[in-house]
């Protein structure tokens, strides 16, 4: 008995040795399969790894070659810009790495069994790859001719895969060898700027907020990115947190989020392309909803999922994509939906049909928790609310004012039809 006793004591010991360390520090999170099961073209890289997680996945090996000419052409123009007797040399920037080794795997919520030096050449190679790319679609440097010349084909892709939640760095890594390679040369360009100028070449949701002085201010604020799909998340945030507001109801009951855009149009209220260059920045005031522009194409869905798979894990109790995309589908029903708000430049896509646009929304709430209470956007559903049933009320008063209302039979109707409708909407509310 005392043998068996100890056996399973062993084997409950290794699995708990085989354990991630607990860290505080875990942001960059492995997608469970339910997830995966829905779309997993929408999470897994296609042609280039990033970090650890797919480090040895077979299907992405034909990227290395690719990322090592970005290697060479960073060390070389490393050597250039700093001359080559004050450039750092590979090992130099191996030391750096192998310094940052302990806290940059303490990011990862799975254990990584790579070896020591597999993790430092790892991370050498996937920075410098995204570090030089990202000085590629810069006009603030003079690289000459460069590895992603002439293939803007795949530049979509990639775009794609660096801004997935499994496929990534630490930020501060990233910045740090940025800085000890170009700081001194190019003091008044950071990194962050370079990012921001990335982002903003390429087609994302919102890209436009990354340009912005709102968005680069907001930047500067952050005490600390985590990695790229942090950035793009904190690019898109709205111009006030939820601290930043003016208090308002603790929360709203999914029934009292927006009728869909058809039923609102019908209801009198209009639709606005919002001037703020902030993705989430929705507000509503005098009868007028304002929505920034959303572009939509390929690579939006998979976007917008890697951010709310981010927020799910690590910003739950302070989501705002995620409340974002529950206000959007609760607009968008049906393809009439979809018309009104591209009619009125709020949405602009590049699918097929309105209907494609349509089940995006639909199916990208799927399986996902509004935090209620503490919804952000509700005081605009409140006060789209208190607009509405302000016209009911009104089209009731101007229906009863006037002389003939009853000198005919079919305004009787009416407005038994109109007290009935009253009553009902008294009592669901």
């Amino acid at each position: 008995m005392a043998g068996r006793i100890k056996d399973v004591e062993t084997s409950l010991r290794q699995q708990l040795g085989s354990l991630a360390r607990s860290s505080s520090k875990h942001c960059i999170y492995r997608v469970p399969d339910n997830l995966l099961k829905v779309k997993r073209e929408c999470y897994n890289p296609l042609v280039v790894s990033i970090g650890p997680l797919y480090y040895k996945n077979r299907t992405l090996k034909s990227s290395h070659e690719l990322k090592l000419r970005h290697l060479e052409c960073f060390l070389e123009f490393c050597n250039y810009t700093n001359g080559n007797n004050n450039a750092t040399s590979l090992g130099e920037f191996i030391d750096i790495i192998r310094e940052c080794e302990e806290e940059a795997r303490s990011y990862y919520a799975e254990k990584i069994t790579l070896s020591s030096d597999e993790f430092v050449e790892m991370v050498m190679v996937d920075a410098t790859f995204i570090i030089f790319l990202f000085m590629e679609f810069s006009d603030q440097f003079s690289l000459g001719p460069h590895p992603m010349e002439n293939k803007y084909d795949v530049m979509l892709q990639v775009h794609q895969d660096l801004f997935l939640e499994e496929n990534q760095l630490p930020f501060f890594i990233l910045n740090h060898l940025y800085d000890v390679a170009f700081g001194e040369a190019y003091p008044d360009i950071s990194f962050k700027d370079i990012t921001c100028n990335f982002i903003g070449f390429s087609f994302f949701p919102g890209r436009e907020v990354a340009r912005s002085a709102i968005g680069k201010e907001k930047l500067m604020k952050v005490p600390k990115i985590m990695h790229l799909v942090d950035f793009l998340r904190t690019c898109c945030l709205p111009t006030k947190l939820r601290y930043q507001l003016p208090e308002y109801t603790n929360g709203v009951d999914s029934d009292e989020l927006p009728l869909t855009a058809k039923e609102l149009k019908t209801l009198g209220v209009k639709f606005m392309a919002s001037e703020s260059k902030t993705l989430l920045d929705i507000t509503f005031s005098k009868g007028v909803l304002h929505i920034p522009t959303l572009i939509i194409q390929d690579t939006t869905e998979s976007t917008l999922r890697s951010i709310v798979f981010f927020e799910q894990c690590h910003h739950f109790c302070d989501s705002y994509v995620i409340d974002y995309l529950f206000f959007l589908d609760a607009l968008i029903h049906t393809q009439e939906d979809v018309q009104i708000l591209v009619q009125h430049g709020i949405i602009k896509h590049f699918f097929g049909s309105n209907d494609e646009v349509a089940n995006l929304f639909n199916r990208i709430t799927k399986n996902l928790s509004m935090r209620n209470p503490g919804f952000y956007y509700a005081q605009v559903c409140q006060d789209l609310n208190a607009y509405l049933i302000k016209t009911k009320k009104n089209k009731w008063k101007a229906l009863m004012s006037k002389k003939d209302c009853f000198d005919y039979p079919w305004s009787i109707m009416v407005v038994f039809i109109l007290l009935a409708l009253q009553v009902y909407s008294n009592f669901i509310n």
